[in-house]
């Protein structure tokens, strides 16, 4: 590997034993070594704190009381702990902001993730017993330091480092025996390792790995001191390969861009000094572009339910009831594939449960006639009877009417739909199959009658019905969104929505909210964890794509794997323009299983108004 500067060791910086180094922006460093915790620049050594630390990481330009400031992390091997410092670049002063000390195991590594939707900076930590931890310790919405722990994960044993590309989310932890694994850095995903560079025989990498570094490309430095090697892979999974001296015991490494190219910088254990080399941007290369996520548009839920009974993959849809029968409470309803119905107030207060089986899917009709008076009725689609499961509200209390069977052999999705004509449900089968029955009054009960059957390509779910239009709005989980007629009689299912950088498989739930003329689809994105609105008006254009953020001020988590949605126009209290929700499927801070979050209808109100102008 080429350079443009001569490699050697760094004059005046001597770290002695234990050292580390980490980079920050313009062209500086920060050392850790026999006088402390130092800011190392071409001019001068700044002391930073007397104490011996480890493992260090940082991230600039953090807002914190109206000043930018650095934040350095690093190790205090002595306690065990984890110290974070902030600096004031205007000022050139440093202070200790805060301590976090750990109950059980010792931290072995850490690293810093700033994600770039939200601003929000997490801290990961590896212990001695392989544990990964993540918590929250920058507010990017209110700029303010915080310390929120968001979830444990069993992660590498005897891991040696840990680095973070903050643009692809990607976390990597050096085991010094097999490699670097991957891990996705966002806290809504799953831990799950991916294999990133091997040893060999498995990989290119000859011998133990030490340290690794992120460069401002997003490429990972890989400090290898048995082979006297670093590797540098690139976004794209180019790798190249840079020599060190052979009589140097290199312990530690960090990258920082420079007017050459990328300074590289290595700690050498046996003389406690720094090498450094200049590697030239054409031979480094550059992919700041490649494989970052575009999506950097998001809200935050207002609170939440409380969580199902069960973890594991439970909650699933709900919908918002607000009318005559339920007294001024706006109830929403969710269904707990494990167990039945649960009925939440607008707090997110679990309020009634009703266990019915395993019920997918729920949609309901307010205030529709059947027989000679008014009514509210909810349907669900019931996997433990292959039924429909109806519902009455009444004065604010949910009633099991019944369960009425299909002719379906694993019932799946549903939604109501109500016209002039009478109240439907549709209702829908893993295969792709659709039944449209018609929901009629008979004395004090109800019953059903099929009116029509239908089938898309494959496995469908989510459905939305339009009485206005008399149209229905189907999702196929790996197509995308189809229309079709909504009347006994109406016309047949054709693809309307396409799956797409703002829609990716599984489609999932989805509803229309209305307000005055314009009609918005709001559909689950399952693949990019986002949502995707749609102009109903408008031949189906795309009018906004987001997802949904942790509010670290009112502790309330993210949203991720979401299944079902749903919408209400409705001025409700406290939501004057109405509000989304939706199903989390990974309910964090603290780990619980799943639950609905709910939205307040302006944030996506917002989301919409500053897309409209970037168009």
């Amino acid at each position: 590997m080429e350079h443009q500067s001569a490699a050697g060791f760094v004059p005046d910086i001597s770290l002695g034993s234990d050292g580390d180094l980490a980079a920050l922006a313009a062209g500086r460093w920060v050392v850790a070594g026999k006088d402390g915790l130092t800011l190392a620049t071409e001019s001068d050594d700044l002391l930073v704190s007397p104490a011996r630390y480890e493992s260090l990481d940082t991230r600039t330009d953090l807002l914190v009381g109206g000043r930018s400031f650095d934040l350095v992390a690093a190790i205090d091997p002595e306690a065990g702990g984890v110290v974070l410092l902030l600096g004031d670049r205007e000022r050139g002063d440093w202070t200790l902001n805060r301590r976090i000390d750990f109950d059980d195991a010792v931290a072995e590594a850490l690293c810093l993730y700033r994600d770039p939707s939200s601003g929000h900076v997490s801290l990961f930590t590896l212990d001695t017993v392989g544990m990964l931890e993540q918590r929250y310790v920058y507010d990017g919405k209110n700029h303010k330091m915080v310390n929120l722990s968001i979830r444990k994960v069993v992660g590498v044993p005897d891991a040696q480092a840990c680095a973070v590309d903050d643009e692809t989310g990607s976390l990597f932890v050096a085991d010094e025996a097999l490699g670097v694994r991957r891990f996705d850095a966002d806290e809504e995903t799953d831990a799950i390792a991916e294999p990133w560079m091997m040893v060999t025989p498995w990989g290119v990498i000859d011998g133990e790995v030490e340290d690794i570094a992120i460069d401002d490309d997003g490429a990972l430095w890989v400090l290898v001191p048995d082979g006297q090697q670093i590797l540098r892979r690139s976004r794209d999974g180019l790798v190249k390969d840079l020599r060190l001296p052979q009589d140097m015991a290199a312990a530690a490494i960090a990258v920082n861009r420079g007017s050459g190219g990328i300074v590289v910088r290595v700690y050498d254990e046996d003389t406690g000094g720094v090498w450094e080399q200049t590697v030239s941007a054409d031979v480094a290369g550059t992919t700041a572009n490649a494989n970052v996520s575009t999506s950097a548009t998001s809200v935050v839920a207002s609170t939440e339910t409380t969580p199902v009974r069960r973890y594991g993959d439970a909650a699933d849809d709900p919908v918002v009831i607000a009318g005559e029968q339920v007294n001024g409470e706006p109830l929403i309803l969710g269904t707990d594939k494990r167990a039945g119905l649960a009925v939440y107030h607008l707090s997110g207060e679990q309020v009634q449960f009703l266990p019915v089986g395993r019920v997918n899917n729920v949609d309901a009709v307010t205030d529709v006639m059947l027989g000679d008076r008014q009514r509210t009725i909810a349907a669900a689609s019931n996997r433990s009877t292959g039924s429909v499961s109806l519902f009455g509200v009444e004065g604010g209390v949910v009633q099991h009417l019944g369960d009425y069977q299909t002719g379906l052999d694993d019932v799946y999705g549903l939604c109501m739909y109500s016209s002039p004509s009478g109240v439907y449900v549709f209702i829908n089968d893993t295969s792709g199959a659709y039944e449209q029955y018609r929901v009629t009054s008979s004395g004090d009960g109800l019953t059903t009658e099929l009116v029509r059957s239908f089938a898309l390509p494959s496995q469908p779910e989510g459905c939305a019905a339009d009485s206005q239009t008399r149209r229905i709005y189907l999702g196929e989980e790996g197509a995308g969104v189809w229309v079709a007629g909504a009347e006994p009689d109406g016309a047949a299912p054709v693809l309307a929505i396409s799956l797409s950088e703002a829609l990716v498989a599984d489609v999932e739930g989805m509803d229309i909210y209305q307000r005055g003329e314009r009609k918005l689809l709001v559909v689950s994105s399952q693949g990019s964890d986002s949502y995707a609105i749609y102009d109903l008006e408008k031949d189906y254009a795309l009018v906004a794509s987001f997802q949904i953020k942790a509010d670290l001020e009112n502790g309330v988590d993210g949203v991720s794997e979401t299944d079902g949605l749903a919408v209400s126009s409705s001025a409700l209290p406290g939501y004057p323009r109405g509000i989304l929700v939706v199903q989390d499927g990974r309910n964090r801070m603290p780990g619980a299983p799943q639950n609905f979050k709910i939205v307040d209808w302006r944030h996506v109100d917002a989301i919409i108004k500053t897309a409209a102008r970037e168009q």
